[in-house]
């Protein structure tokens, strides 16, 4: 037992030492208070070298938190939009489909008129041969219980010298009526 007690002491205080940081060891990590002039040592030594424990309620993890749940929002975000570009290109065919079917009822539309007016017009040309072949006053009294839009096409398909003989047994008030609607058209029937 001597030994423990020997001249140079460096045996003793290692083993002191020793069991100084066995304790430490196992002692839970202690916050710094103010005042206390151990533990703030031990801490100075130790910041440099090694990072502070978090706890589970710490900065780091609530900011981890906030990204994650950022994170979904943003995905939950760019699956609505998904739908919704999928659903805008869904009824952009629907449209385009009516759109076609719009057009090609509007072409056999204007087929249609377009067929109808040379109808009319084969019906006018005709009217206008009958009504040249008439004697001008039996001509008259029919043009003058017709519409005006037809007596006026059928007296603008006639020669000149016809349409004049005929409106001279017209009613004054209705020749003048169908010579000024004359003077109004511009696209007269030819012979």
């Amino acid at each position: 037992m001597n030994h423990w007690f020997a001249p140079s002491g460096s045996f003793l205080p290692r083993i002191q030492a020793t069991r100084v940081v066995e304790a430490q060891a196992a002692q839970p990590p202690q916050t710094t208070q103010p005042g206390s002039t151990a533990s703030s040592s031990n801490t100075d030594s130790k910041s440099g070298s090694q990072p502070e424990t978090t706890k589970p309620g710490s900065a780091q993890q609530e900011d981890l938190g906030s990204a994650l749940q950022k994170w979904t929002e943003l995905r939950e975000k760019q699956q609505a939009l998904d739908r919704k570009e999928e659903e805008l290109r869904r009824l952009e065919k629907i449209l385009d489909a009516k759109l076609r079917k719009a057009q090609e009822i509007q072409d056999s539309i204007r087929k249609m008129l377009d067929e109808a007016d040379v109808m009319k017009n084969k019906k006018i040309k005709h009217l206008i041969d009958v009504y040249s072949n008439m004697k001008a006053k039996q001509a008259a009294l029919v043009l003058e219980s017709l519409e005006e839009d037809i007596a006026v096409k059928i007296l603008s398909g006639m020669r000149g010298r016809k349409a004049g003989e005929i409106l001279s047994y017209v009613t004054p008030k209705k020749a003048a009526l169908l010579s000024e609607r004359l003077t109004d058209l511009r696209i007269p029937f030819a012979e």
